[in-house]
Parts: C-alpha cells; structure tokens; sequence
C-alpha cells in the first residue's frame, strides 16, 4: 500500500510537479477556511508567508534586523 501510494505521488510531482503544489495547497486552504473561517485562514497564510520571508533572509546570511529597518517608514526609524 506505502510503495503504491509512492509510486502515485512520483508520477504526479514528475510530471506536473507545479499543478500538484497547487491542488494540495488549494485543498489545504479550501478546509482551513471551512474549519476555521476565511479572514483568520488568511491570517494564518500570512504568517507563514512572512516567517518564510524571514527565514530565506536569515539562510542567505543577510541580517534581519537591517533588512526589516529598510521596509520600514522612516518615523520608525527613531526607535532604535
């Protein structure tokens, strides 16, 4: 049963590897709003989206906190 369903996921990521991200991310969505309403699924996403943002930064060796400052408004700036 393990080496079938493996077989199926390869076939799937070798030829369409894009749309089979999309169909599982679509699915993922669909239920997270479903279960726990659109606006806090969209939270959510959000805070992914920015902690894998942070993360790349952060693996490309760049320093967070200069790369944060240069997003910012000015005003912000004062802070520091």
């Amino acid at each position: 049963m393990k080496e079938e369903l493996r077989r199926i996921a390869e076939a799937l990521f070798q030829g369409h590897s894009n749309r089979t991200i999309g169909l599982v991310a679509g699915m993922v969505f669909g239920a997270a709003v479903l279960f726990i309403g659109f606006w806090h699924t969209v939270f959510v996403f959000a805070c992914g989206l920015l902690g894998l943002w942070i993360g790349t930064k952060i693996d490309c060796g760049e320093d967070i906190f200069e790369t944060i400052e240069r997003y910012l408004p000015e005003r912000f700036h004062r802070f520091r």
